[in-house]
């Protein structure tokens, strides 16, 4: 062990040119046997990162819908642009009525509908996410001294609705 060590101090560039060759053979084999390292565009994302995914859009203004120009707007537009942009996404809105984009979503036409109440019978047909990102507006009306600045205000009081 001490002759080699003595051998790769008294010619130090004999053993550079041994670990260079070693290394560039590594690396040319393994460029021969994937291609696709030698070239990766790290900077754009390639087509099979960036899926297609569709989406069902229905009247709802002004969560969603589309406006005079066919562009899909509102709140849940913007949600699912901003996703779609951050996850490289490739978008196609599809629009109809509600009872036609939900029977797409069971048939499997379309990937996502947007603005769906979450029911038992709908539970065991489809995915919701877990994020809870908007609550239906709504008016409530109360005593002058009683201040209510969310839904979880009334909780355990008596109320009543009509």
């Amino acid at each position: 062990m001490l002759n080699i060590m003595r051998m790769h101090i008294n010619n130090p560039y004999k053993y550079m040119k041994k670990t260079f060759l070693v290394l560039f053979t590594l690396i040319i084999s393994l460029l021969w046997i994937d291609p696709a390292l030698a070239v990766q565009d790290t900077a754009s994302p390639t087509v099979v990162d960036n899926p297609t995914v569709k989406v069902g859009v229905y009247d709802n203004y002004s969560k969603i819908y589309k406006d005079e120009q066919g562009n899909i707007k509102g709140f849940w537009a913007d949600i699912t642009n901003y996703i779609a942009e951050k996850e490289h996404w490739n978008l196609i809105y599809d629009f109809g009525t509600w009872n036609e984009e939900l029977s797409k979503l069971e048939r499997g036409d379309i990937d996502i509908l947007v603005d769906v109440a979450i029911t038992e019978e709908r539970k065991i047909k489809f995915d919701f996410n877990n994020e809870i990102t908007l609550l239906s507006w709504s008016v409530i009306y109360t005593k002058k001294d009683f201040d209510v600045m969310s839904f979880n205000d009334l909780e355990g009081g008596e109320h009543c609705l009509n």
